[in-house]
């Protein structure tokens, strides 16, 4: 045998040299005496033994289990260095007996063993429905991580969306895991496989992923650098930023008498996950954000610049926001639900220089316009289920994934 495989027999009979005369299915490293082996045997009057030997030259393990004799089944399977036991009186339900680990060469042996326990005496035992089946080496699941991207700056304490996709071509993926360096971040189970990682210090992190496949093959995908720093730039405290979701250009923000210029690139705001760099500050409760959009750089008809109150920082989160675009109008945005799609109520004519607010009162977010920063226009209310904790901001996005979109904001006040 060459690689893994299953042996499966149906013993008939064996003759009664001994009660611990043994006749079974075995798997060996070599044909001599000592050899590491892992087999499941029946006695005449003992029940039936899964047995195996470890080392060369080592002394054996039993696991027994008193009732089979023959006539029955025997089954042995090789996964890797795990072997396991089976036994069954009707070929169709099997019972395990043990499962260990036994470290042997690719190419081993597999057969049908007979001992009659008693030196000098030969022990006679019959076999049928003898079925070999050699299987298919596991192919190894693939995993790369696909947020944060390479070189992706963040502001301590950040909080850091993990993504991974994984895949397994010869079967499922069972798990994938999160780390930095050798620390295990998280472990997740289920595609989407996301993870967000709060309350990251200031240093330099290669973040990677290992994807487990449902025979225990791991494959461990390219390391990705980020770097998390101790302030945002020219930034006033406690504002913060960094891109949300994975953008083809990396973001900044600056600020400078009063006027905040930030710069994201990004797909969209929009469907089931967002692309957009993030000037943000928490905030506990009730609030609002209000912003005059000064000026947005037409990338796209539908770049957007404007304000947001957004429950986490992944790149799937629920929010709610009022925008500024281009060429689209004005645009109340929303997602209710994290993964859930996008909505909006649009108003079109409006382009910058514009002021914009969005509010919170327990769950309904509001998002309303002024030319004047006076006199309001409600353009959306939605109801949203947030929790108390929520980031509050100012948002751009290029809607060209390829290009920054530069906005300038002025008269920007967060108030809880």
């Amino acid at each position: 045998l060459s690689g893994d495989g299953t042996i499966v027999a149906r013993v008939p009979s064996i003759q009664n040299t001994n009660v611990w005369a043994k006749v079974g299915v075995m798997i060996r490293e070599s044909l001599a005496a000592n050899s590491t082996f892992a087999d499941m045997l029946l006695t005449p009057g003992s029940g039936g033994a899964f047995q195996r030997r470890a080392t060369t030259g080592g002394s054996g393990t039993t696991t027994n289990v008193t009732g089979p004799a023959p006539p029955y089944w025997v089954q042995l399977v090789r996964t890797g260095t795990s072997f396991t036991g089976f036994v069954s009186a009707d070929g169709a339900t099997w019972s395990l007996i043990g499962s260990a680990t036994v470290s042997m060469a690719t190419n081993v042996y597999v057969g049908l063993a007979v001992t009659s326990h008693s030196p000098g005496v030969l022990c006679t035992a019959t076999f049928d429905n003898v079925t070999f089946t050699p299987q298919a080496p596991d192919v190894p699941p693939t995993v790369s991580i696909t947020s944060p991207i390479a070189g992706a700056v963040f502001y301590a304490p950040a909080t850091i969306p993990l993504a991974a996709t994984a895949s397994d071509s010869d079967g499922t993926v069972a798990k994938v895991d999160f780390y930095s360096g050798t620390t295990l971040l998280a472990t997740v189970t289920s595609a989407p496989y996301t993870y967000n990682w709060s309350n990251v210090a200031v240093g330099s992190y290669s973040l990677t992923a290992r994807a487990t496949d449902d025979k225990g093959a791991t494959t461990t995908s390219a390391p990705v650098s980020i770097t998390v720093s101790s302030s945002s730039g020219s930034l006033p405290a406690p504002w913060l930023d960094q891109d949300i979701g994975v953008l083809g250009v990396p973001g900044s923000a600056s600020y400078s008498n009063g006027t905040f210029t930030v710069a994201g690139s990004g797909t969209d705001i929009w469907s089931s996950s967002d692309q957009f760099h993030f000037v943000y500050q928490p905030m506990s409760g009730d609030g609002q954000i209000v912003a005059w959009v000064a000026s947005v750089q037409n990338t796209n008809a539908a770049a957007r610049s404007g304000v947001m109150i957004r429950r986490t920082l992944a790149a799937d989160s629920n929010y709610a926001a009022m925008f500024i675009t281009p060429g689209a109008g004005a645009d109340f945005q929303r997602r209710t639900t994290n993964g859930g799609n996008t909505a909006s109520s649009a108003l079109a004519g409006i382009v910058a220089p514009y002021w914009v607010r969005v509010t919170r009162r327990g769950k309904t977010l509001t998002g309303s316009i002024s030319a004047d920063g006076v006199h309001w226009v409600q353009v959306g209310q939605v109801n949203i289920n947030m929790g108390s904790s929520v980031y509050l901001g100012l948002a751009v996005t290029s809607h060209d994934n390829t290009a920054l979109c530069t906005a300038s904001f002025n008269g920007v006040t967060a108030t809880p």
